[in-house]
């Protein structure tokens, strides 16, 4: 098969997508031991959220199942 511009693209073309794809692996030991991506990400975007006095009743329980849920993801 004669080389062609089609098929002498196609050879570093291969090789930079396969060397880009073998960069995306892990370095860790076990992948088991770092937390899912989104509960970590959620850790450190959201947090508890404090109460005030002047808040309705159903605001006030908005505000403790969303800490009561935090401290369940996020709580050591």
């Amino acid at each position: 098969m004669p080389w062609t511009r089609n098929t002498t693209l196609r050879l570093p073309i291969y090789l930079a997508a396969t060397i880009l794809l073998a960069s995306c692996g892990t370095k860790t030991d076990s992948a088991s031991d770092l937390p899912p991506p989104s509960l970590s990400v959620a850790c450190v975007v959201f947090e508890p959220i404090p109460g005030s006095t002047d808040d309705t009743t159903e605001t006030l329980r908005a505000i403790v199942a969303h800490n009561a849920a935090w401290d369940a993801i996020c709580d050591d």
